[in-house]
């Protein structure tokens, strides 16, 4: 509130505008995050709107909006100048924390267990980005852009040990992207073996490494013994999302000893334990959305144009992606989906293509067909350690608003549904469509 009155002379607690963007972010700290990221990959300020647009229901994303085109010169002045204030102290103290034991000796540990090959670049570029929040936040954002590059938020009263857990976690997603490809491809396939949960197993792999290295073993080694425990036993300490939280600390033991001993992500042992950590504790967010759509292959209907999947990755916060549009349904459509059998797979169809799909029921078509204008359906289908997604839509933002509901689901479930802004998922029932 403070902030509000002093930089952008508004009066937060009288403001219909500022109330207006409190209420389209209440209740959702995943949205927050998720808005955090948003601004991370965005290249401008209209760039960032455009992604607000697919994060928020319409009449929050035009509150969010209304916020940003009004406040965005001053906050971005004020800004600057808090981050300038803050900038030079806390890369001194990062710089020293990280040249200090042990965790000077943490990085040879990671180079050796993901069998990074010794002619490789280990020169990480990171770029701190200023969070202004008073106290210490419960959550901060960090990003591995690819190359050697990575950004992190700091905040002025954060605790330097909190902070180096990101910048570990970022550092960890730098060395996994350093192995061979030949190496990772080894790995995928051991893990992705199992026939049930493997390709779950695998789509959460980075993530809950990277979180087991920085945001649990880096903390403890900082931590009093007193802060670690209540830390560790606080729901999503560690990440936002359930499934990376539970499999980074169900992991944590397996990471301790491959890293403290002698271990590799080629050995046996390791592939073994991890899938056997991961199954004592994940329970039902094996089916969680992170999770069963963090690697898949999208195919689109060409009616629509395919940077459609770019809100796709963006919801479903997917960690590989591969897309492509043809002509539905024919020859073309058919052969992409036997091609793509090894891989979790997400179809989009046109409502008035439906009919001409051979991978849906004729009397699924023909209700998907009738759904009103801008109501899409789709159905779920598991098959072994993968699931198929056909998603039928009208418009983009048919398309868009069934993305965000999907990814909105606890678990994935088989069967049909339909998607409207009045009643979110539901069950399909053909005479009155939800």
């Amino acid at each position: 509130t403070r902030l509000w009155q002093s930089q952008f002379g508004v009066d937060a607690a009288q403001s219909t505008e500022v109330s207006a963007w409190r209420s389209a972010f209440s209740g959702s700290q995943d949205l927050l995050v998720r808005a955090r990221i948003a601004s991370f990959e965005s290249t401008s300020i209209e760039d960032y709107l455009r992604k607000i647009d697919t994060l928020f229901a319409r009449d929050r994303a035009a509150a969010v909006r209304n916020v940003v085109r009004a406040h965005y010169p001053a906050f971005e002045q004020w800004w600057n100048e808090a981050s300038r204030a803050n900038r030079d102290s806390r890369v001194t103290a990062l710089q020293r924390a990280l040249e200090s034991p042990p965790l000077e000796g943490e990085l040879p540990k990671l180079y050796r267990f993901f069998a990074v090959p010794a002619d490789s670049s280990r020169v990480l570029h990171l770029a701190l980005l200023y969070r202004p929040v008073e106290g210490e936040p419960q959550h901060t954002t960090g990003e591995f852009l690819g190359d050697d590059w990575s950004v992190a938020e700091f905040a002025p009263a954060e605790a330097i040990g909190n902070r180096l857990g990101v910048i570990l976690h970022e550092y960890t997603h730098y060395v996994f992207a350093k192995m061979r490809a030949s190496d990772r491809d080894a790995l995928r396939a051991a893990i992705t073996a199992n026939p049930e949960h493997g390709a779950a197993a695998w789509s959460l792999f980075n993530e809950s490494v990277a979180t087991a290295v920085g945001n649990g073993r880096t903390f403890r080694t900082l931590a009093a013994d007193a802060d670690w425990q209540s830390y560790y036993r606080r729901d999503k300490s560690f990440y936002y999302d359930d499934a990376v939280d539970t499999s980074a600390k169900a992991i944590l033991p397996l990471i301790d000893s491959m890293l403290d001993g002698s271990g590799s992500v080629k050995s046996p042992a390791f592939t073994a334990g991890y899938y056997d950590a991961l199954a004592t504790h994940l329970g039902d967010l094996w089916r969680s959305p992170g999770l069963v759509l963090g690697e898949f292959k999208a195919l689109a209907d060409d009616r629509f144009d395919k940077s459609i999947f770019d809100v796709a990755f963006r919801e479903f916060h997917a960690h590989s992606m591969w897309f492509d549009t043809k002509p539905c349904c024919g020859a073309e459509f058919e052969q992409w989906w036997k091609d793509s059998a090894d891989v979790t797979r997400v179809v989009v169809i046109h409502k008035i293509n439906a009919a001409k799909s051979l991978r849906l029921d004729a009397k699924v078509a023909k209700d998907f067909a009738a759904l009103g204008e801008g109501t899409p359906g789709y159905t779920i289908a598991h098959r072994g350690a993968f699931t198929d997604i056909i998603i039928v839509g009208d418009t983009v933002a048919s398309l868009e608003f069934a993305f965000h509901a999907i990814a909105q689901l606890r678990a994935l479930e088989d069967g049909v549904y339909a998607v409207s802004s009045q009643k979110g998922v539901a069950p399909w029932a053909p005479a009155a469509p939800h």
